[in-house]
């Protein structure tokens, strides 16, 4: 009887989970998030998290592996990344979700600035 098994990636801010759901058991790799910090600066680094997200796919059993239907992704605070048409790298970084360099910028925003900046984000 063939199975529909399940990989799930969860992207943390501390730790990504990934694991494998069959019929009968999971099998849960656990690893930190990859981050680069510079300061209060911290962005995740996404390739860093790719090759630690292979190699632990690698140390799923094939056969279970190979019965995987579907895919699951849960990310940190929504976070996502553009990726450049052409060279399918990252466009930008992947700024963590605690980073505080935009108060920098919005602290240089006028009273006005900020009130049709708001309304974008909340989109009023």
């Amino acid at each position: 009887m063939q199975t529909n098994n399940c990989l799930t990636i969860d992207v943390g801010t501390t730790n990504t989970k990934v694991t494998l759901w069959s019929k009968y058991t999971k099998v849960l790799k656990k690893f930190e998030t990859p981050k680069n910090i510079h300061g209060n600066q911290v962005d995740f680094n996404l390739p860093k998290l790719w090759q630690n997200l292979l190699t632990n796919l690698k140390n799923f059993n094939k056969t279970e592996l190979s019965k995987v239907k579907s895919i699951s992704i849960a990310s940190v605070g929504e976070s996502g990344i553009l990726l450049d048409k052409k060279t399918k790298q990252e466009a930008g970084h992947c700024i963590a979700w605690f980073d505080e360099r935009s108060e920098v910028i919005l602290n240089k925003l006028t009273a006005i600035e900020k009130n049709v900046y708001m309304k974008l984000v909340v989109c009023q």
